[in-house]
């Protein structure tokens, strides 16, 4: 469990990340390749991201997915124009879309709130997984944070599981320059990186879907083609 609080969403994104891989003490529970904190309330002073989810490997087609896989633009915009107008106590709540077989245990991001009286955005999340959805999801909060438009909104960010995967953690540490340090760990973050290096790089074919995405943004960050795909430029569309 992390109970934590951290000057803005980049520093929270960013340093969560290192924290899973390098404490033990969060873990709550591993399956290969993932390692698992349950119950997490992240706090950020601020929503600012000064970030770019190429830092993840991730490309503008992959936030358009998001948004068409949670948003739906019209309860969204009239949630946003009255959260910007709302005084008072009151929190409004807004909910992510739901559809119907695409996850097991239900939506990952439920959906967030906004109390007026201190300016504080709550955000409800069922499971995250760090570095890469971590990045999406501090994005939108980010994006609706400038949507607002009422100054820095603080975000109380409640996770109920939050994991870790070693193989999508990939294009993250070698983006960072720290893959090197991590695979030098003698834990089993050390191990599963190893593993899953070793199978990226040992010169055979790579036929697993998920690994074959990674070894291509690896390639593709070493090469220098990975597209920037800036967060303060991202819509949240139909707006």
């Amino acid at each position: 469990m992390i109970t934590e609080t951290y000057p803005d969403l980049k520093s929270l994104w960013y340093n969560v990340t290192l924290r899973m891989m390098l404490e033990p003490d969060l873990w709550d529970a591993l399956k290969a390749p993932r390692i698992f904190s349950f119950t997490n309330v992240l706090t950020a002073q601020t929503h600012q991201l000064d970030g770019d989810l190429s830092q993840v490997g991730f490309t503008k087609a992959r936030w358009t997915r998001f948004l068409n896989r949670y948003v739906d633009h019209t309860t969204l915009s009239s949630w946003l124009q009255k959260a910007k107008e709302a005084e008072g106590l009151t929190s409004l709540l807004w909910k992510t879309k739901t559809k119907e077989g695409d996850h097991t245990g239900g939506e990952c991001m439920v959906g967030m709130s906004f109390r007026p009286s201190n300016n504080t955005l709550t955000v409800y999340s069922r499971e995250v997984e760090f570095p890469t959805r971590g990045l999406l999801d501090a994005a939108f909060i980010n994006r609706i944070g400038f949507y607002l438009d009422r100054g820095d909104l603080k975000v109380v960010w409640m996770i109920g599981g939050l994991q870790l995967s070693m193989l999508h953690s990939i294009p993250f540490l070698v983006k960072e320059g720290k893959l090197d340090q991590m695979l030098a760990l003698d834990t089993k973050t050390g191990s599963y990186l190893r593993y899953m290096t070793n199978h990226l790089t040992n010169g055979h074919e790579v036929k697993y879907g998920p690994a074959k995405r990674m070894k291509k943004r690896w390639d593709s960050i070493n090469a220098g083609t990975l597209e920037l795909v800036p967060i303060s430029g991202l819509s949240l569309g139909g707006r």
